[in-house]
């Protein structure tokens, strides 16, 4: 059997599918593998995420539902169990995220290729895909770019998204697909850095903080927490990142922050200025930048009723302008990819094309940031190797 693309699916479905007895080819258009594995987590790798329990689904704003069961079989835990199996220590960090312990993304990347040489795994790379042959509506093989044909009765779709194309993920497998008669969700970014209209926020390139966030969606408000960055186009950082694939155009955004807090909390301690409150409260760049833009001295003691309504909501209320979000290119997924009602969630089997399967993010899923893209694209990998390999 094939499988086409060296990513997280395709090296986990390899792995599976020759676990499960079958001779196992592995095709990859670059001549290395697993070169967008690298690159997570900022190169450190975040596995997967163990904080989620129960509502891992929930992590999964693209295409939940479709994971129970391929997560039910393969969760975090058992993907931590893997990867120390295979020899890689892991630990845990803030907010369940899990990274080797080393620290290194090529520590992962090495125990999956040691794991695929020792169960007799064929690689060839520079290999990219150019057409599924099928016959009678089941799969017979395949052909790469340069004419070489592969026959065989099974292949497993890994190709990737459409993000990073510099890694090789630039979109094969949807034109692929959709030649085999499969719907193809319009791919979009997904976890990609805001833009914004204001400008202001530029001059605190750098600086991060936590905030909740209100994101106006036509009829819809998209309320989510975390970790904002502010750059030198707009906003980055987690919050943003996973805000971003509501994101299709201009809409509002509000900042509440300090969510924890109430104004009275804020204005009660009149023996110190209104700069030395915020101070403890806030970063002291942003303080001072909503100081400014409510026109208030740092070194005021008692605010008059007109500026404590303007700095309340500047803090608990502070409107921003989203005009897009950076391209596709730039995403750390893509969202949108094969449709999902076309594939079995169990097996990832195509439900019009026999012998034909899909893994990762060439489906039409995506999660938020904290490990959880890396655990579908291992899950969906583990559950189309077992399926393909052991039939």
């Amino acid at each position: 059997m094939n499988v086409v693309g060296a990513g997280p699916a395709g090296m986990m479905a390899a792995i599976f599918a020759a676990r499960a007895g079958a001779r196992v080819l592995l095709l990859e258009k670059n001549s290395q593998p697993g070169k967008k594995l690298l690159l997570t987590g900022s190169g450190r790798c975040n596995l997967t995420n163990i904080f989620a329990g129960e509502d891992l689904l929930g992590h999964y704003p693209g295409g939940g539902r479709f994971l129970h069961s391929c997560l039910a079989n393969f969760p975090p835990q058992a993907i931590c169990a893997f990867f120390q199996e295979l020899g890689v220590e892991l630990v845990q960090e803030d907010e369940g995220k899990i990274f080797p312990r080393t620290g290194e993304a090529g520590d992962v990347l090495a125990a999956l290729l040691g794991e695929l040489e020792r169960l007799g795994v064929e690689i060839h790379y520079n290999h990219p895909l150019a057409e599924l042959l099928i016959e009678e509506g089941a799969i017979c093989g395949l052909t790469t770019g340069d004419g070489k044909k592969f026959s065989g009765q099974k292949v497993i779709l890994a190709t990737g998204g459409a993000s990073y194309p510099a890694t090789g993920s630039t979109g094969d497998g949807y034109r692929i697909a959709k030649k085999t008669g499969h719907r193809i969700i319009d791919p979009g970014p997904a976890l990609v850095p805001l833009l914004l209209a204001e400008r202001w926020p530029r001059s605190l390139s750098g600086l991060a903080f936590p905030a909740e966030a209100q994101l106006q969606v036509g009829k819809r408000t998209i309320v989510e927490q975390g970790q904002l960055l502010c750059t030198h186009f707009g906003l980055s950082g987690p919050l943003a990142l996973n805000l971003s694939r509501h994101v299709t155009g201009k809409t509002a955004l509000r900042l509440n922050l300090l969510p924890q807090l109430g104004a009275e909390e804020i204005f009660r301690d009149s023996a110190s200025t209104i700069g030395q409150r915020l101070d403890r409260l806030l970063p002291h760049r942003l303080n001072r930048k909503l100081l400014e833009l409510g026109q208030i001295e740092p070194s005021t003691k008692n605010l008059a009723p007109g500026p404590r309504e303007q700095l309340s909501k500047l803090i608990f209320s502070l409107p921003l302008t989203v005009t897009g979000t950076r391209p596709q290119a730039q995403a750390m997924v893509t969202r949108g990819g094969v449709a999902l009602n076309q594939v079995n969630p169990k097996t990832m089997a195509s439900k019009d094309v026999d012998g034909l399967y899909f893994a990762g993010e060439v489906l039409d899923l995506d999660g938020i940031c904290g490990g959880y893209n890396l655990t579908a694209a291992f899950a969906t990998g583990a559950a189309a190797g077992r399926a393909a390999g052991g039939a």
